[in-house]
């Protein structure tokens, strides 16, 4: 019996590269530096308490490294597309990780970190995990191995991007209400990453089935390292009780009102119950994923 040849998919015009010009670049970025509008500086409440700055620039630092992996990974899922509309769009998810990536940078910059010493502190302050999620894969791209390039870059680590910039989103708006407009913008990059990596994925597997088994293992070897990066992040962390300490400041002030996600509210939560939220959001929406990919037995170690 032949086998069967995967569909080849002509992405839809809303994912092609005009598109992107007119609604990423021209629209929702339109007029914004660095995603933030022009001029616009870290608040003198967070680079004047050593504990929100110092803490500001370790989680940044998270980020930045998850950024670089993913536009390494997706520069690399170019060559190895199956459909020309597919290296298109990666094209422009490119440019999405490579400015995600120059946010982060600069916001490293502002905090204080000079040019000549980013590279110290990112060996400093990235967690052992997070860098050897990175490893997992980078190291499926460099084979040119499009499936589980997708599912690792395009589902789990997007899929956990976009549930920490909800967070983050809504938790700096009190102190930093322009850097939190940055991170909306990249949070909207990150939702069409990975529902078209999920429309990719899901045509990939009607001809290599025999995928799945190895894919599951992937995820829960990805979503493994998360969870203590994650539990890592929050637990033996000052930041949470002195930016409820300051929220609680900016409240009494009329500066702050409650800001629920994931079941609670971001500006009065402490580490544990911010620590429950992110990874049950994420286990939740990885496990949706994984169960449209027709992986019913999907295991996570999000509990």
């Amino acid at each position: 019996m032949a086998e069967r040849r995967p569909t080849r998919i002509a992405l839809p015009t809303e994912l092609g590269i005009q598109s992107w010009l007119e609604g990423c670049a021209q629209g929702y970025l339109a007029g914004t530096k660095t995603g933030r509008p022009p001029g616009a500086t870290p608040p003198h409440e967070l680079l004047e308490n050593e504990v929100l700055r110092a803490e500001s620039i370790r989680y940044t630092v998270q980020l930045l490294v998850a950024e670089r992996c993913a536009l390494a990974a997706t520069a690399g899922l170019i060559n190895a597309a199956p459909w020309e509309s597919c290296k298109r769009y990666l094209a422009t998810q490119v440019l999405d990780e490579a400015r995600h990536v120059e946010i982060f940078t600069e916001r490293l910059y502002e905090l204080g970190v000079e040019p000549v010493e980013l590279d110290d502190r990112i060996l400093e302050y990235a967690h052992p995990d997070l860098l050897g999620l990175s490893e997992l894969v980078l190291e499926r791209v460099h084979r040119g191995d499009v499936l589980a390039g997708l599912v690792g870059q395009g589902i789990v680590l997007d899929e956990i991007a976009a549930a920490t910039y909800e967070m983050l989103e809504g938790s700096v708006a009190v102190l930093d209400p322009a850097f939190s407009h940055a991170i909306g913008g990249i949070l909207r990059d990150e939702r069409r990453h990975t529902d078209v990596a999920e429309r990719l994925i899901r045509e990939l597997l009607t001809t290599h089935p025999e995928k799945k088994v190895e894919l599951a293992k992937l995820q829960r070897e990805m979503t493994g390292l998360i969870v203590r990066t994650f539990k890592d992040a929050f637990r033996e962390n000052p930041m949470p009780e002195e930016f409820r300490r300051v929220a609680a400041e900016l409240r009494r002030e009329g500066q702050a009102d409650e800001v629920r996600w994931g079941g609670i509210d971001l500006l009065s939560s402490d580490a544990l119950e911010m620590e429950k939220a992110l990874i049950r959001t994420v286990g939740e929406r990885l496990q949706a994923r994984f169960q449209r990919f027709g992986m019913e037995s999907y295991t996570t170690p999000f509990v």
